[in-house]
């Protein structure tokens, strides 16, 4: 993993496919410890109370950081605290496949509408294709990035049939400007399929070579 500019952090670059200087944004990966009776929502919250208590580092403020919430961390943070924290760093939001209702989905996908519009933050929607709401998560909130899961992307690998379907839907994605990023790229040869069927971007073990050492 590489350095993050926040404690018990660290960052994943997401490359672009063409680019020469490849780096479009980075995940923040939580890398701390975690109580046994502490919820995934309270990590959240507390990493966006950091955020909204300290300023991007100079060296980090033109460069845009993703963040993974769950459906339940989108309602359990409040929105003066995101306002702040949108206000402190150039943020993505990548919102996360979870088991969560009809009735939560829509409302936490108002909230990824509202902060968009208001503070200028970016929306992922994570995991498309691992379940049931990718693709529901998706048409909610027409997300700037959109990511295939590395399961889905190898299975197109293995059957022409399960290509052309992928195949069509980043078209599909592509064409209403959505930056659509591979996960799980473990090898050269997963580059070049997701290169092949018109991923913009991707991130993944490989980005860990030391090609890429300079990041």
């Amino acid at each position: 993993m590489f350095s993050c500019p926040i404690p018990n952090y660290t960052c994943e670059p997401i490359l672009a496919v063409k680019q020469r200087r490849p780096v479009l944004f980075w995940e923040a990966l939580f890398r701390g410890q975690r109580s046994a009776d502490e919820s995934w929502v309270e990590v959240d919250r507390k990493l966006f109370e950091y955020l909204a208590s300290n300023a991007a580092p100079d060296k980090w403020k033109r460069k845009t950081i993703a963040v993974n919430l769950s459906t339940d961390s989108v309602m359990g943070i409040p929105s003066d605290v995101v306002k702040v924290a949108a206000s402190n760093w150039k943020l993505c939001l990548e919102w996360t496949e979870d088991f969560a209702s009809n009735a939560d989905l829509h409302n936490a996908a108002e909230r990824f509408l509202e902060w968009r519009k208001e503070h200028g933050v970016l929306i992922s929607v994570d995991d498309v294709g691992a379940g049931m709401d990718g693709m529901l998560r998706t048409t909610l909130t027409q997300p700037d990035v959109l990511k295939i899961d590395g399961n889905f992307l190898k299975l197109a690998m293995s059957s022409i049939e399960n290509r052309e379907i992928l195949q069509h839907m980043i078209s599909h994605f592509s064409m209403k400007k959505m930056t659509v990023v591979a996960e799980h790229i473990e090898t050269s040869r997963h580059l070049s399929f997701a290169r092949a069927i018109g991923c913009n971007a991707w991130q993944g073990f490989w980005s860990r070579e030391s090609r890429f050492g300079y990041l």
